[in-house]
C-alpha cells in the first residue's frame, strides 16, 4: 500500500475504502493501460469481501461497513461466433497451410483449433476443456458427460458430429490444451486465416470512463467465445431456454440471457418463425 501510504491494518475497511481503492484503480495504479477496468474493481471487492467476512468470525474486524462493497459488475461485452464461423474454423487446412509456409511446423494450433470446437460444440469451459479425457464419452447414446469444475455439477451434452469425428481423430484421447495466452493468440490467428474479419465495436469501463474500441471480429476470440457461440447458436435455433441451461450450468434464466448474444434483428427472425 505504498502508493497511497496506507497503513496495513484492519481498520483501513471503513466506509471510505471503497472510494479510496476505487480512485487507486482507476486512476492511479496502471496509468499507461489506462487504469484497471470496472469489473476488476468490482472483482476484487468481491474477493476482499470474502476475505473479511473471515476476519470478523476470527475477531479480527468488528465493523460491517465492508458488507456494502460493490460485488456487481456490468455485462461483459464478448461476441459470439455463428455456425457458419464456426464451420469455417473447423474446415481449414491446416496441413496445406503449414506446407504452404503460412503456419509453423512446429505450432500446436491444429490441437487447440480442435479442442476449441469442442467447446463451441459442448458450452464446456475452458476449465473443463482442459479436462475433457476425463469426461465420459457414451457414443451409443450421442452424449457426453462430466463432472464441471467451477461448480461441481454433473452435464450431460449431446454429441455434435463435428466432435464425433474429433473423438475418433484422436481416438478418444484428446491433446493436451496449452496455456491460455497462447492459446487464445491461436484462436484469433485461426479467425484471421478463416476471414473473421467483420469490423466490430467493443465498449467497457476502464478508469471510470467508457473506452470504445474498433476491432476485428476475429482479434476478439478467446476459449470462452465457444461456449458463448454453444449457448447463443443453440438459442437461435430455437432450443428450449431452460434444456440450454441444463448444458451451460446457468441457474437463472436472466444470467442466461444476459450470457448469450443475440442482436435485435435475429431476435425479430427468431419470433417470425414462431408467426409463420
Amino acid at each position: 500500500m505504498r502508493d497511497t501510504n496506507t497503513p496495513d491494518n484492519f481498520a483501513i475497511f471503513d466506509k471510505e475504502f471503497q472510494n479510496k481503492f476505487t480512485n487507486w484503480a482507476y486512476h492511479t495504479a496502471r496509468r499507461k493501460q489506462g487504469g484497471y477496468s470496472h469489473n476488476t474493481v468490482v472483482a476484487t471487492f468481491s474477493v476482499l469481501k470474502i476475505w473479511l467476512n473471515g476476519a470478523t468470525e476470527a475477531g479480527l474486524i468488528t465493523t460491517k461497513d465492508y458488507r456494502k462493497y460493490p460485488s456487481k459488475g456490468e455485462d461483459v461485452d464478448n461476441i459470439a461466433l455463428t455456425v457458419d464461423e464456426i464451420e469455417a474454423i473447423y474446415r481449414l487446412n491446416i496441413p496445406k497451410l503449414i506446407s504452404e509456409g503460412v503456419i509453423d511446423t512446429k505450432s500446436t494450433i491444429e490441437a487447440t483449433r480442435d479442442l476449441f470446437i469442442v467447446g463451441c460444440w459442448t458450452g464446456l469451459r475452458r476449465a473443463d476443456i482442459a479436462r475433457i479425457n476425463e469426461a465420459l464419452f457414451d457414443l451409443a447414446n450421442n452424449r457426453l458427460t462430466i463432472q464441471t469444475q467451477k461448480t461441481n455439477e454433473k452435464v450431460i451434452i449431446p454429441l455434435h458430429p463435428f466432435v464425433c469425428e474429433l473423438y475418433a481423430k484422436y481416438h478418444g484421447r484428446f491433446p493436451k490444451l496449452i496455456d491460455k495466452s497462447k492459446a487464445n493468440g491461436q484462436l484469433q490467428e485461426l479467425g484471421r486465416l478463416a476471414k473473421i474479419d467483420e469490423l466490430t465495436s467493443r465498449s467497457s469501463v476502464r478508469g471510470g470512463k467508457i473506452v470504445t474500441e474498433h476491432l476485428m471480429k476475429y482479434q476478439r476470440i478467446g476459449f470462452h467465445t465457444g461456449r458463448r457461440s454453444f449457448a447463443t447458436n443453440l438459442y437461435l435455433q430455437g432450443a428450449p431456454t431452460i434444456s440450454i441451461m441444463k448444458m451451460t450450468g446457468h441457474k437463472t434464466e436472466q444470467s442466461f440471457l444476459k450470457y448469450i448474444k443475440v442482436s435485435k434483428v435475429e431476435h425479430s427472425e427468431l419470433m417470425q418463425k414462431f408467426f409463420k
